[in-house]
């Protein structure tokens, strides 16, 4: 039988596809995140300064916040998906999702 790309769409079919293909990409990602850890290894902020005030919690100075959006810096603790982020101004909390590994 040879597939046609106008056959008819079976429901069915498509629920079998989509449980096998997220039950591969959450076994692939939980895979990733367990083996990855990001204490020592230097991060930036993927998002605009606005939404990093919104999102982060400054533990030291404000200026901490303003350093690491320009800068970036360097996880020194993880906690699931919470990074606390150490500057050269201080440290501040952020989920790991608004940042970018260099």
């Amino acid at each position: 039988m040879s597939k046609d790309p106008f056959r008819i769409f079976n429901v069915n079919e498509f629920k079998k596809w989509m449980e096998s293909s997220s039950e591969e990409s959450s076994e692939e990602s939980s895979e990733e995140s367990s083996e990855e850890n990001l204490v020592g290894r230097s991060v930036s902020s993927n998002v605009s300064f606005k939404k990093l005030r919104s999102v982060s919690e400054v533990l030291d100075c404000e200026k901490a916040l303003i350093e690491f959006h320009k800068k970036g810096g360097t996880v020194i603790e993880e906690e699931g998906k919470q990074l606390t982020v150490k500057t050269k101004k201080g440290c501040l909390k952020i989920e790991r999702s608004y940042t970018s590994i260099n």
